[in-house]
Formats: C-alpha cells, structure tokens, sequence
C-alpha cells in the first residue's frame, strides 16, 4: 500500500529532476539562441579584452575592423580602446557603469561602442559587456518607426526615409522624380504630423 501512495511522490521528484536538468541545458542554448536574434552586436570579453562570446553581427564587425586577417581571439583595438577606458575606471575606483563611443569600419559604417560590466552570480570575476549598434541602420529602423506613429502617406514616408537618410532636398527631388518645391510640401505636412502626435504625448 506504501509503495503505491509513494509512487507517485518519487514519479513526482523524478520528473521535477529531469526538468531541472532540461532546463538548464536549455537555458544556455536559448540565451545563445537569443543573442544571436539581436540586431546589435553582443560582445563578451575579460577584463584583459579576450574574447568569451559574440555573436553574428559582433564577429561581423570584428571581421570589418580587422579585415578579416585573423579570427579574433582579442577585441579589435578600437573596440577595446573604449572597454580599456572602462577598466581602467574600475582600477581607479570610478564608480562610471557605462563608457560609449562610436568607430568606424573600413565599409564607412559608424558604429556605436558601449561598454558595461556584467557580474554573473556563479562567476568570480566579472566580464565586460560590449554592444554595437550601426548608427545608420538604427535611425533608419527608427524613420520606419516613425512613419507608422505619424500616419505618413506612402509619398511622405519616401521622403521622410531620404530625409533621415541625410539625403537633401535637391537629392530626394532627384530620387524620387520630383520637384523640390514638392518635396518642401511634403516635409511640410510631415513637420505638421509630428508636432500633433508630439503635443498629444507630452
């Protein structure tokens, strides 16, 4: 009678083990898994700037900065420029968190450096956290954005794209097949959109 009442006490622990030992084998494959989703470069180096973890985009850039000469068992020196200064803090006893700066690749894309400590419970020494961000594929993620929370017409979010592109108004009158005097009413409208979405937020 015993056997049976606990039968189902153990079935219970058994199956409480085995997901404990599935969880944290998944846990790893799909913090990496997410990483990978990121559209930003994620970088994880040591405080000596070896390289722990990157993942797509980071070794992208990597690769561009270093022209793909070796594969990267240390941070390209632009890179670890802006995480030495951060280490360098920490020495110092500075209580900054984040130091950020921009680089540009070979490709002329600028991007944006920042640095951070991340502290894991079961680790001893902490390890520093790198993010890149293309500058020109997060205004542009941004202009999109914006066409959707202004209500743009498909003309106006031609232009307004163009326009956060640095393109001037003679270059999107030229892009798009028309006059400057359309593009200036067409930004026009665009300025009048975003001050009215813009007042009812603040």
């Amino acid at each position: 009678m015993n056997s049976l009442i606990n039968a189902p006490e153990r079935t219970d622990r058994s199956i409480q083990g085995l997901d404990r030992r599935l969880t944290s084998r998944l846990k790893p494959a799909l913090l990496q898994e997410a990483i990978e989703c990121f559209m930003d470069g994620i970088l994880l180096l040591t405080p000596a700037g070896d390289w722990v973890h990157g993942n797509s985009y980071a070794r992208q850039v990597c690769g561009q900065l270093t022209q793909n000469l070796t594969q990267p068992h240390r941070a390209p020196q632009q890179i670890w420029l802006v995480c030495e200064v951060l280490v360098k803090n920490h020495q110092r006893g500075s209580s900054a968190l984040v130091v950020e700066s921009e680089v540009t690749t070979p490709n002329f894309n600028t991007i944006r450096v920042r640095a951070s400590w991340l502290k894991p419970e079961n680790s001893e020494s902490p390890f520093v956290l790198v993010t890149l961000e293309d500058r020109y594929q997060a205004m542009h993620n941004k202009a999109i954005a914006e066409v959707q929370q202004y209500r743009l017409t498909p003309r106006e979010a031609e232009v307004w794209l163009l326009y956060q592109d640095n393109y001037s108004y003679k270059e999107i009158a030229t892009k798009l097949y028309i006059t400057v005097n359309t593009v200036k009413r067409h930004m026009k409208s665009i300025h009048a959109k975003r001050k009215g979405v813009l007042e009812i937020e603040s």
